[in-house]
């Protein structure tokens, strides 16, 4: 009777073992997720956050270029006509801080830890062992480990939703910044065979104003109108304090898409 006792207490221990077993099984590929999900959601910001700042570097130099070619030849074309005095404004030192910038907006998902176990003292171990046995102290933990694994899961879950909202917020101002530098190029292209045009201009007619038409004094006109555009939108700054897009540059960059749609 104590033998048939004994072998159904051993059998019990083992079935609880088996069962600890499939569970730890189930546990680990949880976790395992819980850990692959929570990397490719650091991944995924760190890619976005990457070309956002390509397209901030690209716009900067952009700014760059046309401030020192097309900006300064206007300036020294006009001075026959009228001198020029261009402000120094926000948009500008937005562009020179460009990577002080990068490190104010970064945005950083948080990371919870993953929890991999329960450590318990020795004193606990024997506690549980007297009261569930070797079997059953076996199948508690494993229950406990799957629990800590479910509540992983769920963290990671949070993570990758938190990630994908950095992930729309910086292709939001990755689309804006691009959409600015688009418009500067193509008012650039015009900008410069408006400027040359109106050079020859000057030199062949001088300062004689009966020398010019009225389509030579509205191209004068158009080309300054043209190169106060661009300037003015090259000193806008694209961000405000909290890292949003500034009215000013929705305003400004719509302004450059109307004038890109006149001058055809």
């Amino acid at each position: 009777m104590i033998e048939i006792m004994l072998v159904g207490l051993i059998a019990s221990e083992f079935a609880k073992a088996w069962k600890a077993d499939d569970i730890d099984k189930k546990t680990m590929a949880k976790n395992s997720k819980a850990f692959g999900k929570q990397a490719e959601a650091r991944e995924r910001v760190r890619i976005h956050e990457n070309n956002l700042f390509e397209k901030m570097k690209i716009n900067a130099t952009r700014k760059k270029a046309i401030l020192q070619c097309h900006i300064q030849k206007f300036i020294n074309v006009y001075k026959v006509i009228d001198e020029y005095q261009l402000n120094r404004g926000l948009g500008i030192k937005e562009m020179e801080k460009i990577e002080s910038l990068k490190n104010k907006m970064v945005q950083t998902v948080n990371m919870p830890q993953i929890a991999v176990g329960i450590q318990k003292s020795d004193v606990q171990t024997v506690c549980q062992w007297a009261i569930y046995g070797i079997g059953g102290l076996i199948l508690k933990e494993s229950e406990e480990n799957s629990k800590l694994a479910s509540r992983n899961m769920a963290n990671a879950n949070v993570v990758s939703a938190q990630a994908d909202s950095i992930c729309i917020f910086y292709d939001g101002l990755a689309e804006r910044v691009q959409i600015c530098t688009d418009i500067l190029q193509k008012l650039a292209a015009k900008d410069m065979l408006a400027i040359n045009h109106i050079e020859s201009l000057l030199k062949h007619n001088g300062k004689n104003e009966e020398l010019y038409t009225q389509d030579d004094i509205d191209a004068i006109n158009l080309c300054s109108e043209l190169n106060i555009l661009i300037y003015e939108i090259i000193n806008t700054p694209l961000l405000d304090e909290n890292n949003e897009i500034t009215q000013a540059s929705k305003r400004i960059i719509e302004k450059g898409q109307q004038y890109i749609q006149m001058l055809g």
